[in-house]
């Protein structure tokens, strides 16, 4: 793998301008560029996708999708279709929405001769503190005792539960 291939650049920014000037800048050091809700939202993803692919630069599809399955299949199978190199979904919707997501990224991959892109789980978003998760009733279902082991599950559960998605 290419080292820049490993570099993921977060636009984080409002406006497709504004996101093309640093795909501009960044692109020949850059593996990949993560879209997010703010500029999707603000400018549609089959804009914004397009416009970045015309760049040379590859896609991380940051909506982490969280519904019933078959909602997740469809806003899958339309990202698919999009040629984005990944994307990601909450796990919080479920083994059978993960699984769910999964085959049909690989179905509509196949169907359109494709590469499949590649599937992230978030577990748990990194703005929550210790406080938020047991405010939200959370810390008795992720069995965690206390802020330091937060940190732990955030360093490394998290990793492990990424990586067994991906085999999903």
């Amino acid at each position: 793998m290419e080292a820049k291939n490993r570099i993921i650049v977060a636009l984080d920014v409002s406006t497709l301008d504004e996101a093309l000037g640093l795909v501009d800048l960044l692109q020949p050091e850059v593996g990949f560029f993560k879209v997010g809700l703010e500029l999707l939202t603000s400018e549609g993803a089959p804009k914004v996708v397009q416009a970045i692919k015309e760049k040379g630069g590859k896609i991380f599809y940051d909506g982490k999708f969280k519904d019933i399955p078959n909602t997740v299949a469809g806003a899958t199978r339309a990202i698919t279709r999009l040629g984005v190199q990944m994307f990601n979904v909450h796990c919080l919707g479920g083994p059978t929405m993960m699984k769910k997501a999964r085959e049909v990224a690989e179905d509509e991959a196949v169907s359109r001769g494709i590469t499949r892109p590649l599937v992230l789980g978030v577990t748990l978003l990194t703005s929550l503190d210790y406080e938020d998760l047991v405010e939200m009733r959370l810390m008795d279902e992720l069995n965690i005792a206390d802020p330091k082991e937060l940190e732990e599950v955030k360093n490394g559960r998290i990793k492990r539960l990424v990586q067994n998605l991906a085999y999903l």
